[in-house]
């Protein structure tokens, strides 16, 4: 699970990358670490939410450039104004990002007797 982009985003071209540092940041940001399956469960039902998508930019921002070691410039309200400004066609983009770099679900194999 792992997927990079760049973006114009907060007045210079900024790497995103959704990872598992992302993820973990996300939960981080949601109180979840430690918290329950359905807790989880209640987060996940949020995607495609603005907030779950602010929420996501941001920890993907954040995630870059820690292992970077850029200086987080930013908070997730900022984010929040920045996703305001975009062309809808580059959170778009942003979004299949994402959405891409996500774990598939492999189908079940049956077993034949």
């Amino acid at each position: 699970m792992y997927g990079t982009t760049t973006a114009m985003i907060g007045g210079k071209v900024r790497t995103l990358k959704f990872n598992i540092n992302a993820d973990i940041e996300f939960e981080r940001l949601h109180g979840l670490s430690g918290k329950s399956a359905e807790k989880r469960a209640e987060i996940a039902s949020q995607i495609g939410t603005i907030e779950y998508i602010r929420d996501a930019v941001y920890c993907a921002l954040r995630a870059a450039d820690l292992e970077r070691g850029n200086e987080i410039d930013y908070n997730h309200f900022t984010v929040g104004d920045w996703i305001t400004d975009l062309p809808q066609s580059e959170l778009e983009r942003i979004i299949q990002s994402r959405d891409e770099s996500q774990p598939k679900a492999e189908p079940s194999k049956k077993k034949v007797k």
